[in-house]
């Protein structure tokens, strides 16, 4: 039971990121949904120190620790760490370090005890703290695409890049030819936006399911082993 509400909530967690997955397209850090992921030549991949494992980034002990089997890492780093397929000890997916042990993550809005829990990232970690046993961005901080802080200034910054790439989309003309199509569905207004809305949605649609997909591996895997 409790394993099959673990793959639940996994899956939930999954849907709930915004932007480019693990190893997609991206411009800037920014576009990268994964918690622990940076753009490196327009893709997105785990960040220095951390370790590839199926859709996540697992992060490694510094010093590295060798392994052959999950035990010989939670003699140092508890029960909450793993060994991974280039015998390396790393905590498990959805963990982090504290004081050398893997503790579950609490992500932003999320309830805690203390602020150890609360985690949006290894280079967001001074921005975040447990508030009123909330997880939640520091003073002078806000949250951004609902996963992790960043400065007051920055999301300033990024609202109106944001605004200013909206409006010249808008302002962009409409080729003649998208025009024709956009118009072949009969019928009145509010259809034509509603099946505009799915075909907007279609690619999204087929970029999550093998992240879906591949996650259910991931949680059948993280059990077996």
């Amino acid at each position: 039971m409790n394993k099959c509400l673990f793959s639940l909530v996994s899956c939930i967690w999954i849907m709930r990121v915004t932007g480019s997955a693990l190893h997609e397209h991206c411009e800037t850090d920014d576009d990268c949904g994964t918690i622990d992921t940076v753009c490196e030549k327009n893709i997105c991949v785990c960040r220095e120190n951390f370790a590839v494992w199926f859709d996540s980034c697992l992060q490694l002990p510094q010093p590295r620790i060798a392994c052959t089997k999950k035990h010989d890492c939670q003699k140092t780093l508890g029960v909450r760490s793993t060994c991974t397929k280039k015998s390396q000890c790393a905590c498990k997916p959805f963990h982090h370090l504290h004081n050398n042990q893997c503790i579950k993550n609490r992500d932003l809005h999320e309830s805690c005890d203390n602020d150890s829990q609360c985690y949006c990232g290894a280079d967001c970690q001074e921005k975040i703290a447990c508030i009123h046993k909330n997880c939640s961005c520091k003073a002078g901080h806000s949250s951004y695409k609902s996963r992790r802080c960043i400065s007051d200034d920055s999301s300033v910054l990024l609202t109106l890049t944001a605004a200013q790439a909206q409006q010249s989309t808008q302002n962009e003309p409409v080729p003649k030819e998208e025009q024709e199509n956009l118009f072949e569905i009969k019928g009145n207004e509010t259809s034509s936006f509603k099946a505009g809305a799915v075909t907007s949605s279609s690619p999204r649609l087929t970029i999550f399911l093998p992240i879906f997909v591949t996650h259910l591996i991931n949680v059948y895997l993280y059990f077996k082993t």
